[in-house]
């Protein structure tokens, strides 16, 4: 018996010919193959060519079970006379009893550790979007509820959908975006505003599923075939509260959430809750954090009919944790959102003040902001040490001459923006 992995990754399958028969063939096919305290259970599925006979869930290394799946498949079988007298109901329970003692040890052995080759080169990882999203890993982007997280997930799923770098740094590929928060018309609406804000075609649309009262391990399965079939590299789950799962504090839950969303797709990123009093990290189990390739932070500065995010990293597995925050601006009447830019770090000063930075890059953000700038408005703009800023200014290759204010010698950037801010 010759077995093979199903297209799907998820079982084995063995194809038995019958013989003179012209080339049908009886497919064997077992997946979700487990072992549990009472013996090995799996879907057993049997095809005459692509049709389907029968199928069920079950212990495969009970006999009466086998026996009942060969009579059912045998009765289907058994109207197309020809094929009936070629393969007979004996020579299917044989091949069924030769698959399900077999199909485990396949399995597992199909799983064996295998000596890896290194990389040919070293290169630098691929992203989405750089530096939040990686080719390949899974993305947790954190915060406050109605803080808007929502729109930035859309934002993000437009950019990357359609090769746009208005606000992100993008690599091209196909997205679907899963809905379990918000009813269809109005993520309609919030598409059509996005789009605007982007520059991209007003009617241009996303593979979205919406699926508002449902979780996520609801429509899992489902997903799995337009996945496949529309080439979809990253996933986006809006959001990871609704997986339905189980509590969202206990770590076995959680690993399931992450496993599911690791097995959906290449590339995923899930919004999450961060818990009340408390934005540093992500509501519940620490697993989270440990099962995400990348953790994002956000967070948000409100004003009138604006509202400016922040995205920090708070954790990153191959890259460096000190990575730029990328801002995002949203703009708001009556009716929504009306425009998305990338602000300064002027327009929302309050998207940095609760993270740790080191007196040159406080100097970057002044300079970015004012152009050029003595020491002594340095000192007054960031309240730091004036001989450890005059230090940094004379020593620090990023810090240029601006030219003289009478007497005052004035500094600029070598370049127009912080390297941390994107």
């Amino acid at each position: 018996m010759d077995f093979y992995i199903l297209p799907n990754g998820k079982g084995i399958f063995f194809d038995r010919e019958i013989e003179e028969s012209g080339g049908s063939f009886i497919r064997f096919e077992a997946s979700d193959l487990r072992k549990t305290g009472t013996g090995v259970h799996a879907k057993v599925v049997l095809k005459l060519d692509d049709r389907l006979l029968t199928h069920n869930t079950f212990n495969i290394e009970r006999d009466d079970e086998r026996v009942r799946l060969t009579n059912s498949a045998y009765k289907i079988l058994s109207g197309n006379q020809m094929l009936a007298n070629l393969f007979t109901q004996g020579m299917l329970k044989h091949d069924m009893d030769l698959f399900c003692l077999h199909a485990y040890p396949q399995w597992i052995g199909q799983q064996r550790p295998t000596y890896m080759v290194p990389a040919g080169e070293r290169e630098a990882p691929r992203f989405l979007i750089n530096p939040l999203i990686i080719d390949g890993g899974g993305t947790i982007l954190f915060g406050p509820p109605g803080m808007g997280k929502s729109y930035i997930a859309m934002a993000m799923a437009v950019s990357v959908d359609a090769g746009v770098n208005t606000i992100f740094d993008v690599d091209q590929a196909n997205v679907l975006f899963v809905n379990l928060e918000r009813s269809e018309e109005s993520l309609q609406r919030r598409l059509l505003n996005i789009n605007k804000g982007l520059g991209v075609k007003e009617d241009r649309p996303m593979l979205t599923l919406n699926a508002r009262g449902k979780t996520f391990d609801d429509v899992a399965d489902s997903l799995e075939e337009t996945i496949r079939a529309e080439k979809v590299e990253l996933v986006i789950l809006d959001s990871i509260s609704r997986a339905g799962m189980g509590d969202l504090n206990d770590n076995r839950p959680v690993n399931k959430i992450i496993d599911a969303l690791n097995n959906s797709c290449n590339s995923w990123i899930g919004l999450a809750h961060a818990p009340r009093n408390d934005s540093n990290h992500v509501y519940g189990s620490i697993h989270f954090d440990a099962g995400a390739d990348i953790v994002v932070k956000q967070i948000s500065d409100q004003k009138e009919r604006s509202l400016g995010v922040g995205l920090q990293i708070t954790k990153v597995n191959d890259g460096s944790k000190k990575s730029p925050m990328v801002l995002v601006g949203f703009e708001f009447d009556e009716i929504g959102l009306t425009h998305i830019w990338k602000p300064t770090v002027s327009e929302f000063p309050e998207l940095l003040s609760d993270i740790p930075r080191s007196t040159a890059e406080l100097i970057c953000t002044y300079l970015n902001d004012v152009t050029s700038a003595s020491t002594n408005d340095i000192h007054q703009a960031i309240n730091k040490d004036r001989s450890t800023i005059s230090t940094i200014l004379n020593n620090d290759p990023r810090f240029l001459s601006a030219g003289y204010r009478g007497k005052e010698k004035l500094y600029k950037l070598l370049d127009t923006a912080p390297s941390w801010v994107k």
